[in-house]
């Protein structure tokens, strides 16, 4: 299916605005991508379906013919979206169609999301009507993280991957609290002696070029899955049924994602750090035991069966990379994915909002009398950052916080909300000289 006539007013008028993003973020923020026209057109299309059609939607069934009709270069991209959390959904499909990608598919975990998603004209499948293959029932709701929810969805991803590389074509995955700036399919096609490549929750780079990460980070941080593809190769089917086995085992009840991390390193390093170590986290040296011969920033990973790339932090960037530490600043990288994780809930959207790249909003959502603005002061790091342990750059964070928020107008009277805790405090602060320019 090909984006319908509701989508061709919005991919006409926000391709290059988005494509000027693209450009923009390689060299500064200071560039709006969504103007009221966009914004307009495209909430016409997002605002879901009326009451006339909620009547029940036959909506088509993962299938090898569906695949292989959109898929392009033996490539399928594939998302997920709910009903609560269609607008990211519709603001990753812009960004999709503003980079003229035409091969992917959107699934659909509940009804309403499938009238939403075939009134807008997009390709999508229904992951909820699958009594026939055996499975459960599709959890609806906010499916918060690390809920019941949020942990049984792992089992159904994983069933639609093995299905899908089965069907022997390459696999793209992507969150839909993502942003494509640039088509990164490009990208992979650069390293084909990769399995899987994937990106990671690394808070600084390991290099200032456009390469692979060091695989030192898979020791040092989690991969996230948000963004990752996967060939359709004999081991790669074979790692996949591992994790998928690895999860039923547990009733569904663990996160996708740890799994994923746990068996990847198994037998990949020479060395080995327990939990209870407190090496400093960038102190530690992480061995791989065999890289590719074409790229030694592949590795093998899971007992030397598979191999693995992880994109760089500097132009697939994480939440901290991308929103906190503004690293494309100062790597002049081309950025092609943001990912808004290390955000709770909604808190995503004003992150996106922050940086213009945020296309559901309707223009009454900014002419309101309550927003407020001012310039904020911060204190700038010590001179000797690099000589300070953990705890003292953990209490100059603190100091910072304290200025920032004695600066708010009215705070006796005000409530506040932090949008964010970092678990990763200590290892966040512990980064490179080349991150610590950016504080």
């Amino acid at each position: 299916m090909s984006p319908g006539p509701k989508w061709a007013a919005i991919v006409s008028a926000v391709a290059l605005l988005c494509l000027g993003a693209q450009l923009t973020y390689t060299h500064n923020a200071n560039s709006s991508v969504t103007p009221a026209s966009s914004r307009n057109a495209f909430q016409r299309v997002s605002e879901g379906p009326s009451a006339s059609q909620n009547k029940p939607l036959k909506a088509p069934p993962l299938s090898k013919q569906l695949v292989r009709e959109h898929a392009l270069n033996n490539t399928i991209i594939i998302a997920f979206a709910n009903a609560n959390h269609i607008d990211y959904t519709f603001n990753w499909l812009t960004y999709v169609f503003a980079n003229n990608i035409t091969n992917y598919l959107v699934g659909a975990i509940d009804p309403t999301t499938a009238r939403t998603l075939s009134k807008a004209g997009v390709n999508f499948f229904s992951m909820y009507d699958n009594v026939a293959n055996g499975a459960v029932r599709m959890p609806e709701g906010d499916l918060a993280f690390l809920s019941q929810g949020f942990l049984s969805i792992g089992l159904h991803k994983l069933a639609l991957i093995r299905t899908v590389l089965g069907y022997k074509v390459d696999l793209v995955c992507s969150d839909v609290d993502t942003v494509w700036l640039q088509n990164p399919l490009p990208y992979f096609a650069r390293f084909p002696e990769a399995d899987i490549l994937v990106s990671s929750d690394a808070t600084a780079p390991t290099h200032d070029d456009e390469g692979l990460e060091d695989p030192q980070v898979i020791g040092r941080h989690d991969l996230n899955i948000g963004i990752m593809m996967l060939r359709c190769t004999k081991n790669m089917t074979l790692f996949v049924d591992a994790w998928q086995q690895q999860l039923q085992r547990k009733g569904g009840q663990h996160w996708d994602q740890g799994e994923f991390n746990m068996l990847l390193r198994i037998n990949m390093f020479k060395n080995h750090f327990s939990w209870w170590d407190h090496t400093d986290t960038w102190d530690r040296v992480y061995k791989p035991k065999a890289t590719v011969a074409q790229n030694k920033r592949i590795v093998w990973a899971y007992n030397h069966s598979v191999t693995v790339g992880v994109l760089p932090v500097s132009m697939f960037a994480n939440g901290h990379i991308f929103f906190i530490q503004k690293l494309y600043k100062k790597l002049r990288s081309p950025l092609h994915v943001v990912h808004a994780n290390f955000i709770g809930g909604g808190f995503k959207r004003h992150r996106f909002r922050e940086s213009q790249l945020w296309l559901y909003d309707k223009p009454a959502y900014y002419n309101v009398d309550q927003l407020l603005s001012f310039d904020m002061r911060t204190l700038q790091p010590p001179a000797d950052w690099l000589q300070l342990n953990t705890r003292q750059r953990v209490q100059f964070h603190l100091e910072n916080i304290g200025t920032q928020l004695q600066q708010e107008p009215g705070t006796k009277h005000c409530p506040f909300y932090a949008h964010t805790t970092w678990w990763s405090t200590c290892y966040s602060l512990m980064m490179s000289p080349l991150s610590l320019e950016l504080l």
